[in-house]
């Protein structure tokens, strides 16, 4: 357990209004996040979801939640585009840690089935930027998959909206949750998925300017306690 993380039983969901880079002009925001699986048209079960409000727009002391960016260096790559990297280039109050208890007790079929794995997330700005989005999931340190997407934005009510919709889940996942899913104890669930984390990075594709970075933690929820998070403010202590 990370220095500054609680247990599953203590968290509560909750929406968090977070810290404003001073390097730069433009303030963007993580509306809301969710990873689900949608049976026959029907979304049954969530997965993994943060309904989040992550902003580049407080200040440090708005956040009290705090870890220290190196606990968690060896669970992300360090070469360029790694975790170790963007946080050495800032800005450093760009940075979150979300750890998220999934809900995997849902029958889980595969893919073939017509069944939908996929993420829908929302963002905005106050100013009209190119939204590069890049996730990467990572065992034992090093990337396995990364997916990019690039999003353009929508004015409303004065803000500029971004939104991935129904992005689909790459096959590795799918048959890695089939596969956690399959083994008998929540025990082992969690130690395959101490290896197991996520980095997704929102940049603006002309500057190439770190906009917010989110490094994803997970284990699995206990039953019937449904899926949940916590979110902290990654620092250098």
């Amino acid at each position: 357990m990370y220095r500054g993380l609680t247990s599953a039983q203590s968290l509560q969901q909750q929406s968090i209004v977070t810290n404003t880079s001073r390097y730069t002009t433009t303030a963007t925001t993580l509306n809301s996040t969710s990873t689900y699986l949608q049976q026959h048209q029907q979304q049954l079960a969530v997965s993994a979801s943060a309904s989040t409000i992550l902003a580049t727009g407080s200040t440090a002391e708005q956040f009290a939640r705090t870890v220290d960016i190196r606990q968690i260096f060896d669970k992300f790559p360090e070469k360029s585009g790694g975790l170790k990297d963007l946080y050495e280039k800032g800005p450093q109050n760009a940075f979150y840690l979300v750890k998220c208890w999934a809900d995997l007790n849902t029958e889980i079929s595969g893919s073939d089935t017509g069944d939908f794995y996929g993420v829908t997330s929302q963002y905005e700005s106050n100013e009209n930027v190119v939204l590069v989005c890049s996730t990467k999931v990572c065992s034992f340190g090093s990337q396995v998959v990364e997916k990019v997407e690039t999003e353009f934005s929508r004015l409303e009510n004065g803000r500029f909206v971004y939104r991935i919709d129904r992005s689909p889940m790459c096959e590795y996942m799918i048959n890695f949750i089939q596969k956690l899913k399959n083994l008998p104890e929540r025990y082992m669930m969690n130690s395959v998925l101490e290896n197991f984390t996520i980095l997704q990075v929102i940049q603006a594709r002309e500057t190439q300017e770190t906009l917010l970075c989110i490094a994803y933690v997970f284990e699995v929820a206990a039953q019937n306690s449904g899926a949940t998070h916590h979110i902290y403010r990654l620092i250098k202590e």
